[in-house]
């Protein structure tokens, strides 16, 4: 290769260097976060990896003898996950309760000045169990009618649903009912019991009706992590199921390591909360308790994720090829601020981070070149705490640049006056001259010779004396330019 060649190749890529925005990684690129599930006994379910934004599966695990409840948060199993939006690593907690398959009833009978107890225990898939000979059996009557002598292994006990059990044996002679003193529990909850007795010869029955506790409210909705500009309103909002009528309180806390606050922002009582944002916020947890008649609650933590706000976006830009066009923005956040101003070529192209002058600061000065007319500029501001926003995109716009403007003429009547203009930008340009008969006149295209054409020529006449001349160029881009007024002296 030629020394020569050379050279040109190195000027070249000096030049697109200057022109020409470097490359970065695009901004948008998705983010993938893992999801593990810890099933506390259950089947394995292998992790899963999630897009930024997007929710996890929760596929429904087994455990023989349990019923699976959902998926907490915590090891505590005290933070119920409802489906949150994914923004960072997220391990998850089964938990479980266990079927209902033990009943108990305790009777003491006063017999002849002692108390005999009769302890009856009844588990799934047992008969009675007694050391006395009298006792008979226990028994359910469900929703498909009366079974005794066991449970059976399909009976699932909903809560709020009622279940009757009752106590059947053949008591000796001399028991005194009438001051038999029974207790029955089912899974070690005491349950409501009557008593049907005989004549101390027949069966005596001890009735027992058993609710299994109400469930606390249903988190139907839970709040949603939010990411906004400084000085904007965030709102949380949850949803929930209950008995009587719902009450909300929702909670604050600094980060996932603090205690739990009550919130003092407006809607913390009600379903929705308001988050006026400061950037003393970022990374706030925010939780509602919701209370119904049986018991209370909390719902999912939402994060509350703070950017810094543009409070003067960029501004279009028109000047012509050579110029410097500046783009400013101003912005808010939590201080130290950076700037990092991008471009590219149109709408449709992928943003890169400029090497233009003041790329890293909050004005950017672009020198306007032919090539750079319909590119857009951006700066992406990053606070303190490492929350980035981008301002909206400004347009630049390169018109052509008259390096010599047309010169005043003064010429005899009858001889010929020249205009001459010089101009710069996308070729091929486009002239046309154009004239008014003095300044508060408008304009009009011009007849005279070389019209469109970068030199105009005027046959002078009496009548053409203190006429003035323009030229207007147009460059490749449709962009154009009005060159100054040019005064013709006829003597």
């Amino acid at each position: 290769m030629k020394k020569q060649t050379i050279i040109k190749l190195l000027v070249a890529f000096m030049i697109a260097a200057v022109i020409f925005p470097a490359v970065s990684k695009n901004a948008n690129a998705a983010t993938t976060w893992t999801v593990w599930y810890h099933t506390n006994g259950g089947e394995d379910i292998p992790y899963e990896t999630v897009e930024d934004g997007k929710y996890a599966k929760q596929p429904t695990p087994r455990k023989e003898g349990y019923v699976f409840k959902g998926w907490y948060t915590d090891p505590e199993l005290k933070n119920y996950y409802g489906g949150f939006a994914v923004h960072e690593d997220l391990h998850l907690y089964a938990s479980w309760y266990e079927l209902v398959r033990v009943v108990s009833a305790t009777t003491k009978v006063p017999v002849a000045g002692e108390v005999v107890d009769h302890s009856i225990t009844f588990s799934e898939g047992s008969r009675c169990t007694n050391p006395r000979p009298d006792c008979f059996d226990i028994c359910e009557i469900n929703e498909r009618g009366y079974s005794q002598g066991y449970l059976d292994d399909g009976d699932v006990y909903e809560a709020g649903k009622i279940y009757r059990f009752f106590v059947c044996f053949t008591p000796d002679r001399g028991y005194d009912y009438s001051r038999a003193e029974t207790q029955a529990y089912i899974n070690g909850v005491e349950a409501k019991w009557w008593t049907s007795i005989g004549d101390g010869w027949h069966t005596c029955i001890w009735y027992i009706d058993y609710a299994l506790p109400e469930a606390a409210p249903e988190i139907t909705k839970q709040p949603a992590s939010k990411r906004v500009q400084v000085g904007d309103v965030a709102q949380f909002t949850v949803a929930a199921k209950g008995t009587g009528t719902l009450k909300y309180q929702w909670q604050s806390r600094k980060d996932s390591s603090s205690e739990w606050s009550n919130s003092g922002q407006p809607g913390a009582k009600t379903s929705t909360l308001k988050v006026t944002t400061t950037p003393g916020l970022h990374g706030w947890q925010f939780r509602c308790l919701v209370t119904d008649n049986n018991g209370t609650t909390p719902s999912e933590p939402a994060t509350l994720k703070v950017a810094p706000k543009i409070t003067t976006q960029p501004k279009n830009a028109s000047v012509q090829v050579g110029n410097v066009a500046k783009f400013t923005i101003v912005a808010a956040g939590k201080a130290p601020l950076k700037y990092q101003w991008q471009s590219r070529k149109n709408s449709s192209a992928e943003w890169t981070n400029s090497g233009q002058p003041g790329a890293k600061t909050a004005t950017l000065e672009v020198t306007a070149t032919a090539g750079l007319h319909g590119w857009q500029f951006r700066c992406v501001v990053t606070d303190a705490n490492g929350q980035a926003w981008g301002s909206a995109a400004a347009t630049l716009s390169v018109s052509p640049k008259f390096t010599t403007q047309p010169k005043n003429t003064s010429v005899q009547v009858g001889n010929v006056a020249k205009f001459t203009v010089v101009a710069i930008g996308k070729a091929p340009l486009k002239y046309q001259w154009q004239s008014r008969k003095n300044s508060s006149a408008e304009w009009t295209n011009s007849g005279q010779p070389g019209a469109k054409t970068a030199t105009l020529q005027v046959t002078a006449t009496a009548g053409l004396n203190g006429w003035q001349f323009r030229c207007v160029v147009t460059d490749a881009n449709g962009k154009s330019w009005g060159s100054a007024p040019a005064t013709l002296t006829v003597k």
